[in-house]
This record gives structure tokens, sequence and C-alpha cells, in this order.
């Protein structure tokens, strides 16, 4: 499976298609620069993310000043609750954190981890029968989600699948600009 980065767009990636198909034709079309695409992908876009034809990637804006690229095959976009639920489970979902506190019978195991290239608290609910019920994950850095973060709701069994796709996701989070 290829994947496709902010630097790619459909008109990009039409223009290469077609000078590798047909070296001789020239390109009609200048190729936007990374910063204008991601610029475009980021800022003021539509709620519910599109995935290009040519690629199964799409962005989540999490917040007004943070999203992240996710596949749009693995993932599905959820916008009326705007969080993403996993293909390989409806009840793998991430999606902002409220915060609400959990009963006193629970406990909170915590670690910090590495996604990407980001430091992240990843923190485990677990509770009063020693199930997993969900993750929290602070990322580092980023304003709302450094104290927030992101919730991974997880299914009762194989909960561990569902993180580390959580965690392939959270590891392209982006601050927008």
């Amino acid at each position: 499976m290829c994947r496709v980065y902010f630097g790619l767009t459909l008109a990009g990636l039409l223009a290469m298609l077609i000078n590798a198909c047909a070296p001789s034709m020239p390109a009609t079309e200048p190729t936007p620069s990374l910063t204008a695409v991601y610029a475009s992908l980021v800022t003021d876009t539509p709620q519910a993310p599109a995935a290009t034809p040519t690629a199964a990637t799409a962005v989540w804006k999490i917040t007004p000043s943070v999203v992240v690229v996710y596949n749009a095959e693995r993932w599905t976009f959820d916008e009326t609750q705007n969080q993403l639920v996993w293909q390989g489970s409806p009840e793998c979902i991430l999606a902002q954190n409220i915060g609400r506190g959990v009963p006193e019978t629970w406990q909170i195991t915590e670690m910090e981890i590495t996604l990407g290239a980001r430091k992240v608290l990843r923190r485990h609910f677990i509770d009063a029968e020693g199930h997993v019920q969900f993750l929290v994950y602070h990322l580092k850095g980023l304003d709302y989600l450094e104290s927030e973060g992101v919730l991974l709701l997880v299914p009762p069994t194989d909960w561990e699948t569902c993180a580390a796709e959580a965690e392939n996701v959270l590891a392209q989070v982006r601050e927008a600009p």
C-alpha cells in the first residue's frame, strides 16, 4: 500500500501519473508547493474529510489547531461525533477526551511512549474487574491535547489491537499552521 503524505494533492498525483505514462507530454500546471498543500489541508477545511481517489488518506481536525492524517480505508470519520471509528471493530473509537473522571474503584496506569516524533503520555483506565475500558493519549507540546488528550474507547476483547491501530493514527498528529 502506498502512503501519500501532505505534499501530494490530486492535481500533483494526476500530473505525476500523466508524466509517468506519457513522458513526452508537457505539464500544463506546476505542482503546488508543500507549504501550500499543507495549508490547504488544515485551514478552514470542511468538517468531514475527503479521501483522494488515488490514496486512502484523509484529515481529521481534532481541534482548531491540531489535525491527524489517517487511512480512510481503515478508519471511518463520524461527522456527528467528530470521531474516528476503526473498520476492524465499531467499538474502537478515537475521540476528543471529555475528562469526566472515573469511579474510585478503577485503576489508572500510565507510561510515556513515542508515537512518530512525539512523546506521548498513555493512560490506561482499568475497571474494578481488571478490564481495560479506555485509554487517553496526552500529546505533549500540543496545547489542548497535552492537558486533555485524545480518548480511545476500546472493545472488551483484544483492546491491544485497537490500541495499536490507534497509535498508528496518532503518530500522524500535526499542529495546524
